[in-house]
């Protein structure tokens, strides 16, 4: 759960919206996930709030362009690691079989 000037947003990943984030950034969140330890760039940053966050209570997801602004907004006020963390714990909560290796 993230506060963003004095609102409640969440996360959430699903198999659709990690399709999504994955054609606008042309390549594999999950392959950038561990090449980088977790620490995405910003503009994955930007792309992850653009198509998964939500209102917290809300059905509907925010948009590209209030989610655009949600980043950067989320990104000065709380910083970049924890932004960074809170997407990786956002994606081991939402789907965890990512991170299954049978």
């Amino acid at each position: 759960m993230l506060e963003i000037n004095g609102k409640q947003y969440e996360l959430k990943f699903n198999l659709e919206r990690l399709k999504l984030i994955e054609a606008a950034k042309k390549s594999s969140l999950m392959g950038e996930y561990y090449t980088t330890n977790g620490m995405f760039s910003i503009q994955t940053c930007e792309l992850v709030f653009q198509f998964a966050t939500k209102e917290a209570g809300s059905d509907t997801f925010v948009g590209q362009v209030d989610g655009s602004k949600l980043c950067e907004q989320a990104l000065m006020q709380r910083g970049y690691a924890t932004i960074a963390l809170e997407i990786q714990n956002a994606l081991t909560k939402d789907m965890p079989f990512l991170f299954q290796a049978n």
